[in-house]
């Protein structure tokens, strides 16, 4: 159902800005496309890192020490014209991608990342300088330019950016592509909530289903992770202990909007006491994901379940607020403040609630963007789950469905997939 990031760009090909045509073809003679670590000869022990991992247009992309993250690894993709285009965090969760700064072809011109705009600046001739090494010239220049990729300094080390220059044979301009060995995922807090079969498909480490049932069809390598929807009262810790072993459950999640009339509507008591079942499974176990996970309800159940000495690993987290990035940033740091807990959000994206359709599929976008890098980077924030309408028609979510009415990526989704 998804398309891989070559079909996405299919769509747009030959469409360069700044009013270019084509760059001309050459043979192909480059590395095959995949996931590469690049090195520079000049100084083997070190790699092209995206700066602080950061997932922004104009991104610094220095030398740093090999450590095997995924800020680390470049998906190399060769074009029919015989150039190639490459994507930051592995090409996967991300459309930054290595961009000659304006098309540049001067001396010391910078090269850092910036999204995908299907340009000359953003396409690289790689050609064979021997040994195993390669030189990248920019598609900007044309493929017989002297102009080629170096790192920047007369002597590279830790810090070292890069930038285009004049082509000298220099060890600082040749570049090995290297097996990434197996990554240390630095994004590995995304999840899904339902359509389970397509987790491993938008990229998504985790998924959920709001029950203890495990899902038919689950991709290799994305965890299941059970709730615990309600609790209608008496023992449930054999039942709970059956889903535990047939999902070989890590992790347990708890009640779905207790503080809700329309959802698991539950008192603080009550919750407590099914809670108190969980608990005894000796897994971690996630607090009930409110409504408002700041309210009354959930404070009283926080306390409550201290004075039980009953553990909350973590509090779950549910958010449909406007488009307001910074504010949502800050309403998770302020969970994270109140309770002294880390924050695994279940449920979040803009919505509007009058049905007047106020929000577009761009501010989605543009509000996914600027959120998911900082929830990367958040060290209390362990995992988060974007949560959209079924489907774009629905009047409050529906700019935020990550999947159209047939069941492919909507636009929003492609960008879930690769971020």
């Amino acid at each position: 159902m998804t398309k891989s990031v070559k079909a996405f760009l299919s769509l747009c090909a030959g469409a360069f800005v700044l009013g270019h045509s084509s760059p001309p073809a050459q043979a192909q003679s480059g590395p095959n496309t995949g996931v590469y670590r690049i090195t520079p000869r000049v100084r083997l022990d070190l790699c092209l890192d995206v700066q602080g991992w950061r997932n922004a247009n104009g991104t610094t992309i220095s030398l740093q020490n090999a450590n095997h993250s995924s800020n680390q690894q470049w998906r190399v993709e060769a074009q029919s014209d015989g150039a190639y285009k490459i994507y930051a965090y592995s090409g996967r969760n991300s459309l930054q991608m290595l961009d000659d700064t304006n098309g540049g072809v001067n001396n010391g011109n910078p090269v850092t990342t910036y999204e995908d705009k299907n340009a000359f600046s953003q396409r690289w001739y790689i050609q064979p300088v021997g040994g195993g090494f390669w030189r990248l010239v920019p598609a900007s220049a044309g493929p017989g330019s002297s102009q080629t990729l170096e790192v920047a300094g007369a002597t590279p080390g830790v810090g070292s950016r890069l930038n285009v220059w004049a082509d000298a044979g220099a060890d600082s301009q040749a570049f090995r592509f290297d097996d990434p060995g197996t990554p240390r995922l630095l994004y590995s807090k995304k999840g899904l909530g339902g359509h389970e079969s397509d987790a491993g498909a938008l990229g998504a480490s985790w998924c959920y289903n709001w029950s203890t049932t495990l899902p038919s069809h689950l991709a290799a390598g994305v965890e299941f992770v059970p709730m615990q929807w309600g609790y209608w009262g008496g023992n449930i810790s054999s039942q709970l202990n059956a889903a535990k072993t047939a999902d070989k459950a890590r992790r347990f999640l708890a009640f779905n909007e207790p503080d809700g009339a329309d959802q698991a509507n539950l008192t603080v008591s009550n919750a407590l006491t099914g809670y108190q079942y969980l608990a005894g499974l000796g897994l971690p176990i996630i607090s009930p994901a409110c409504v408002h996970a700041d309210d009354q309800w959930m404070k009283d159940f926080m306390a409550g379940a201290s004075t039980r000495g009953l553990r909350v690993d973590a509090v779950a987290v549910h958010w449909y607020g406007w488009t307001d990035a910074a504010g949502f940033l800050a309403y998770i740091d302020s969970i994270h403040a109140l309770y002294g807990k880390n924050v695994w959000i279940t449920e979040f994206a803009p919505a509007d609630w009058s049905g007047a359709r106020r929000i577009s599929p761009q501010q989605e976008a543009d509000f996914m963007r600027a959120v998911l890098p900082v929830l990367n980077q958040r060290a209390y924030v362990i995992h988060y789950a974007w949560f959209g309408a079924a489907s774009p028609g629905d009047a409050a979510l529906g700019a935020a469905a990550l999947w159209n009415t047939d069941g492919t990526h909507t636009a929003l989704g492609d960008l879930y997939s690769r971020m």
